[in-house]
């Protein structure tokens, strides 16, 4: 079976790999686009759950119609919040500087 990643493809990423350098700043914006999109992404999704379902299913699965899109919006930015506080907590520490403060 053929996975479409080709000696081609290799050599391509390669190249780019190389020639990409992103900055600090830059990291920090395109995160942010990335997380503006994924949180537009839920609302989408979350607007067309409540398009296609019956107020019966709704209620079946314990869904409230005027609170779920806000709901989940809330759910993904408090999973980006969880995820930096996990990444700040692993950041390495200087020995040299422990018990400094």
């Amino acid at each position: 079976m053929h996975s479409g990643y080709s000696a081609l493809d290799a050599e391509i990423i390669s190249i780019l790999d190389y020639n990409i350098s992103i900055t600090k700043k830059e990291n920090v914006m395109f995160k942010s686009i990335y997380r503006a999109i994924a949180i537009a992404q839920a609302a989408s999704a979350a607007n067309r759950l409540l398009q296609f379902s019956s107020p019966r299913m709704l209620e079946d699965i314990g869904i409230v119609k005027e609170t779920f899109i806000a709901d989940t919006i809330a759910k993904v930015q408090a999973e980006f919040d969880a995820e930096d506080v996990a990444k700040a907590k692993a950041a390495p520490v200087n020995a040299n500087l422990v018990g400094a403060v």
